[in-house]
């Protein structure tokens, strides 16, 4: 089943278009001309999620791609059509910002997610109590009501407690448990909300200690990274992407070499942490220390 998502199905149905076009030996200019268009601009944007296309230019695409298999372009027609974002960004959910919106998406239709984090818990496991302190602690930055930012976060939460929920994987600094949002009872809270999340079966929770390993294996989180993939069917296979979070940037990337560098950076400092049993351990001490 193609994904619901309106940001992922059109960078799907892009790659896919891409990828068809490439097995029909076909250039951009080329393909335009099968939809009338004097340019390439159309396809080089639609191939990169940022065009629309209307079901007629689709169909034209389609066959001068060669394309006879209609369970393929079936597919291609559901992608086309799940790709409008009309209504989605409504009540609490208006809080995000456009480029954070296009992560929301990702991380809906994820079945694999992979959160490397510095100095916060990671908000798919953030505590109520936790959120309200983090938001009402901050000076000098321009974020939206605490209140709505509280209810988005928590729906996240809920969409990927659902039945289907993705697998989920976080490494997080120890600084993430260290750095007091709100007080000790709120931090106390929060780090056994952690033991129990790190129990569900589809949840892995590794603490990156700052004392290095007994046999002196040592490294650092740096920044905050993420990784998603997203089911694909059909030719394309899974859509895997890197998201990182700066101060000023928002960015997501699923060029292959650099989803490679983050998914080995992932493998070092998941290789290097505690394990799951023993970060259960650490994080039952660190609830202690907030007694």
């Amino acid at each position: 089943m193609p994904a619901t998502t309106p940001t992922v199905c059109k960078t799907q149905l892009g790659k896919l278009l891409a990828l068809l076009r490439g097995r029909a030996s076909l250039t951009q200019d080329e393909a335009a001309r099968l939809i009338r268009r004097k340019d390439r601009n159309k396809i080089v944007l639609l191939e990169k999620a940022q065009g629309s296309i209307t079901p007629a230019e689709l169909d034209l695409l389609l066959d001068g791609y060669g394309v006879d298999d209609d369970e393929l372009r079936e597919l291609l027609h559901r992608l086309r059509d799940n790709s409008s974002q009309r209504g989605r960004w409504t009540g609490y959910r208006a809080v995000y910002g456009e480029a954070f919106r296009k992560y929301i998406d990702f991380e809906e239709a994820a079945d694999l997610i992979r959160v490397g984090e510095v100095e916060v818990v990671p908000g798919l496991l953030q505590t109520e109590s936790y959120t309200r302190a983090m938001f009402a602690g901050r000076r000098g930055v321009s974020v939206p009501p605490t209140d709505e930012m509280v209810q988005s976060r928590l729906a996240r939460q809920a969409n990927l407690a659902k039945d289907d929920a993705p697998e989920l994987r976080f490494v997080m600094s120890e600084s993430c448990v260290r750095r007091r949002w709100g007080g000790s009872e709120v931090m106390r809270e929060q780090v056994e909300h952690l033991i129990t999340r790190s129990q569900l079966p589809n949840v892995i929770i590794q603490i990156l200690p700052f004392e290095p390993r007994e046999d002196g294996a040592q490294t650092a989180l740096n920044y905050r990274f993420t990784l998603l993939r997203i089911p694909a069917p059909g030719l394309a296979g899974p859509l895997e992407v890197a998201y990182t979070e700066l101060a000023t940037d928002l960015r997501f990337d699923d060029d292959k070499k650099t989803v490679a560098a983050y998914d080995a950076l992932w493998s070092n400092v998941a290789g290097i942490a505690l394990n799951a049993p023993e970060s259960r351990a650490f994080l039952r001490t660190i609830a202690e220390s907030y007694r």
